[in-house]
């Protein structure tokens, strides 16, 4: 029941992110706090001993915050209207203890006029017997002012922000900033009772907004480092599987060609955002992306021709239509996955058959014409003569090149019957 509470969005407030402001917390107390177990030891709440609401400074700064965070602007992506606080969102115990008191005991009270014990007697009437409206949902503060053996430790003030739950990294940390930035300048304007404050978030995408944000920025940080590794290391197979620096520099090129037009597009024309599934996927990307170039790259250089047009022929000749099958069947196993309900599945398709077409179309349209147009020819800037040095006659066919010479002796054996053909002079 209470994740269908929390979760199912039923009301014109229930879209957007609510934010917590809390008072007299000044962290928790975690000394047996394993992250590899986190559902064990969790740890304690460390309240701030100063921290107190029943002098007339403490009631009247309750109120102060409730003004100062109401007004807030916020100008970041995520925020719409120009505030943080959604209109008419606002729970501040403070203005509906006043209102209760007011109505209960016919008088009007300021702040200060219940002070210590007597206050937080009455407080504590008022958190059992009150119940607000708000765009026609009912709540209350039971879980808002912390009670704990008769005294009050902490209080919080609860909004729902302009910002729109389960957006992606990029707008929740803009918005994120924004309310720490809120919470500085609120303990300016705070008596030294209430100045352990700070900020946490409702839920948005998998749980807390604010905490999820610390894993999406490890997936984006992921997704870089990835990149980091991946294309020296792509850099190095195929050098050593080419013999070729010219032709790995080629292909790289071609492979992050792919990567910047999937994640381009994607983003541009269809509006993703670099999330969790883009993260994942573009990792992914890379793989896809390599797979054409590596195999006709490798055909080049199996090639015994020494120029690189007759590589080059050779190379389509014996590889594009293999390239060409492979990109249909992937391309195939991609559509389905456009059917799909959850949404990780849409868009997996999405950036599969763009990469396929991407990988497909720069690795024939523009992998190849560079081999055309600058060779490399021979053993031009080519590990080729450190291979024989080393017993391999071709380099990546194996011993004596061995594993290149089926393609020799099948060209040989064309050439022969091409030989046998003609007529005698």
């Amino acid at each position: 029941m209470d994740d269908l509470l929390v979760d199912y969005m039923k009301g014109p407030v229930d879209s957007y992110l609510n934010i917590y402001i809390t008072f007299g917390i000044t962290g928790i107390s975690r000394p047996d706090y394993d992250i590899y177990a986190p559902w064990k030891n969790r740890g304690s709440a460390t309240f701030d001993s100063n921290y107190d609401i029943t002098t007339a400074a403490g009631q009247q700064g309750i109120l102060d915050a409730c003004d100062y965070i109401e007004s807030y602007a916020c100008t970041a992506e995520g925020c719409s209207g120009g505030n943080l606080v959604f209109p008419d969102s606002m729970k501040c115990f403070m203005r509906d203890y006043r209102t209760w008191y007011n109505t209960t005991y016919s008088t009007n009270y300021t702040a200060g006029d219940l002070t210590g014990t007597t206050f937080l007697t009455s407080l504590n009437q008022f958190q059992l017997n009150f119940t607000g409206y708000q765009y026609g949902k009912a709540y209350n503060y039971l879980s808002l002012i912390g009670f704990i053996d008769g005294t009050n430790k902490y209080a919080m003030i609860e909004f729902s922000s302009t910002l729109m739950r389960l957006e992606t990294y990029s707008v929740n940390k803009a918005v994120f900033d924004v309310c720490e930035n809120m919470v500085s300048g609120l303990k300016g304007i705070m008596p030294s009772s209430l100045q352990s404050i700070f900020q946490i978030s409702g839920f948005g995408e998998w749980g807390g907004a604010w905490s999820y944000l610390q894993t999406q920025k490890a997936m984006v940080d992921g997704l870089f480092n990835g990149f980091a590794i991946c294309f020296p290391a792509a850099f190095l197979v195929l050098v050593m599987t080419t013999g070729s620096i010219p032709t790995a520099i080629y292909a790289v090129i071609t492979v992050a060609g792919i990567v910047t037009f999937v994640l381009g597009f994607v983003s541009g024309a269809l509006g993703f955002p670099l999330g969790l599934v883009e993260c994942i996927a573009a990792v992914i990307v890379v793989g896809f992306s390599v797979d054409y170039t590596v195999h006709l790259a490798h055909m080049y250089h199996v090639c015994p021709a020494p120029d690189h047009t007759s590589r080059v022929n050779f190379a389509v000749l014996h590889m594009g239509g293999t390239v060409l099958a492979g990109a249909i069947t992937t391309f195939g196993a991609g559509l389905p996955l456009f059917f799909g309900i959850l949404s990780f599945f849409p868009k997996m398709g999405a950036l599969i058959v763009c990469t396929i077409i991407s990988s497909y179309f720069l690795s024939m349209c523009f992998f190849v014409p560079c081999l055309v147009v600058f060779g490399p020819s021979n053993d031009c800037c080519s590990l080729q003569p450190l291979y024989r040095a080393a017993g391999c006659a071709h380099g990546p066919g194996g011993e004596d090149g061995k594993g290149d010479q089926i393609i020799h002796t099948g060209i040989a054996e064309e050439n022969m019957e091409e030989k046998d053909t003609k007529p005698a002079p």
